[in-house]
């Protein structure tokens, strides 16, 4: 509960203020402890999409017979992709459409189309853009803009 002072002025005189209350209800009746996990899981996603480039780097160097600069290109891409992927779906997809479960929702199976066309991408330009600019980048900002509305203070 949170409390707000009121005070108006009328004909040159000043009204004592009033304290107003405000009522603030948690959504979905305290569930904040379940959000949080799921937020957890929904980071590591995202964080996991990105460490584990290392892991397929020198694979991905000797099947596309591509040099290291653009080999390094689909991490690059990941790497730059989280904060601005992630703030277009969080902040613009959020004003426009009115449901941030709506567009979190959204978000993952985006994600989860980009992992799944990377597995079968022969391109190196196309595996940046699905593994790297689709894959796990569009929940991130939205995840830490969702989780405080489950808390009062």
């Amino acid at each position: 509960m949170s409390r707000r002072k009121v005070s108006s002025a009328h004909n040159g005189k000043e009204e004592v203020p009033e304290v107003a209350t405000i009522e603030y209800e948690v959504p979905d009746g305290g569930y904040g402890w379940v959000v949080v996990v799921c937020a957890f899981v929904f980071i590591c996603m995202p964080m996991g999409v990105s460490a584990s480039f290392a892991i397929y780097y020198e694979e991905w160097l000797d099947y596309f017979h591509a040099g290291i600069v653009s080999t390094s290109l689909i991490g690059s891409v990941g790497s730059g992709c989280v904060p601005l992927l992630g703030s277009l779906g969080g902040m613009v997809l959020t004003n426009l459409f009115n449901d941030i479960r709506l567009v979190g929702i959204a978000g993952c199976l985006i994600s989860c189309i980009g992992l799944v066309i990377s597995y079968f991408v022969y391109d190196i330009s196309l595996l940046a853009f699905t593994y790297g600019a689709l894959g796990g980048n569009f929940n991130y900002v939205l995840i830490l803009m969702f989780t405080p509305q489950y808390y009062v203070e």
